[in-house]
């Protein structure tokens, strides 16, 4: 069975390196981008290397610069083509109100985690992933 493919949406080249060395840890295949509208090129690009390379879930930095992660999001479920994986689209962000978590959803992210704790957060993705490629 190949590594999950994971595409990190992060703006902060700190947290980037902290949660690429994490995730690959964990056995993970991780790209990164640093704005949501690297992080479309990127799914576009990984698309047209056939379905073993296509993005399974992306972590979406909610702040970003160039295209914050909300408007990456609502990009991503607008350009979703039929042929094309749909990836789990997971929210990163230090907001945890409820009025924030709608936003997210109504923008087409499927999860929501707090970036209080990182290596909270890592184990709680890989939980989340799981039970998702379990539950297809």
């Amino acid at each position: 069975m190949r590594p999950l493919q994971v595409l990190l949406a992060e703006d902060n080249v700190i947290n980037q390196k902290m949660m690429v060395m994490t995730l690959r840890k964990l056995g993970y295949d991780v790209l990164v981008a640093a704005n949501g509208r690297d992080c479309i090129q990127l799914l576009d690009r990984q698309a047209t290397l056939g379905a073993n390379a296509e993005i399974e879930v992306i972590l979406m930095d909610v702040s970003m610069d160039v295209m914050d992660g909300i408007e990456c999001t609502t990009v991503i479920r607008q350009q979703q083509m039929p042929h094309r994986k749909r990836p789990y689209i997971i929210a990163q962000t230090a907001n945890t109100s409820d009025d924030f978590r709608s936003r997210c959803a109504e923008a087409g992210m499927d999860d929501f985690l707090s970036k209080v704790s990182r290596c909270c957060f890592c184990y709680s993705v890989s939980a989340l992933a799981i039970s998702r490629l379990l539950s297809c």
